[in-house]
């Protein structure tokens, strides 16, 4: 194996005609791909985001945290519903017309796997999806790395489906927090400028983290 087969030595278009993007949290699909997305919504393409949770324990000593809107799931609070604003107004930003919120528990992905792989699975049949983006199985967050699993373990199955689209799933990994080794390089220069403008829709997450200080890639 030659080194550029390990590592990209010049940069693609990005890959997939109908494509779904997983974000744990309302944030990571901008964070992690958002230059991607915008190309690959320029180009045409089908794109369809879908928030696993809605970020719910993000910040516990907010007080909007502690104001429940849904009876039926405590954790549904005012701060999750602020930070579904954001994730809308990012998406209108971005031009995506497509996108849902799952409303799972902050940190219980893994608690949830199974039920959130249905989901997962109902929307790739349903919308004919041909490729995922979501977070690298490396990422320090749980709930990252327990989406990677479950796309993992989708992409496995997929492979022994006896329906042919799904052999032909493919899975792609982003970084949000935590640097990965590429094998896959996309040039976002010309919608870099787009991507930080998304990212300030955030405003929440950035009063906490400089994203925009280090994300930029």
């Amino acid at each position: 194996m030659i080194e550029s087969e390990i590592i990209p030595f010049y940069s693609i278009e990005p890959i997939g005609e109908r494509v779904l993007v997983l974000a744990p949290h309302p944030d990571d699909e901008v964070l992690g791909c958002g230059g991607t997305i915008k190309i690959l919504l320029d180009k045409g393409k089908y794109v369809r985001v879908v928030f696993l949770t809605s970020g719910d324990k993000g910040e516990p000593d907010n007080i909007l945290a502690r104001e429940i809107v849904d009876s039926l799931k405590p954790h549904v609070t005012s701060y999750a519903i602020m930070r579904e604003k954001e994730a809308k107004d990012t998406m209108d930003f971005l031009g995506i017309k497509e996108y849902e919120f799952l409303r799972f528990p902050d940190r219980e992905i893994g608690i949830n796997s199974e039920s959130i792989y249905k989901e997962i699975y109902e929307r790739v049949d349903i919308y004919d999806i041909d490729t995922i983006y979501c977070p690298s199985i490396i990422e320090l967050n749980p709930d990252h790395r327990d989406t990677a699993k479950i796309c993992i373990n989708l992409i496995n199955e997929s492979k022994v489906s006896s329906r042919a689209k799904m052999n032909e799933l493919g899975l792609l990994f982003y970084e949000v927090t935590t640097p990965l080794r590429p094998n896959i390089l996309v040039d976002i220069t010309k919608v870099a400028s787009e991507k930080r403008k998304a990212i300030r829709n955030y405003r929440s997450q950035l009063r906490l983290n400089d994203y925009l200080e280090h994300i930029m890639a």
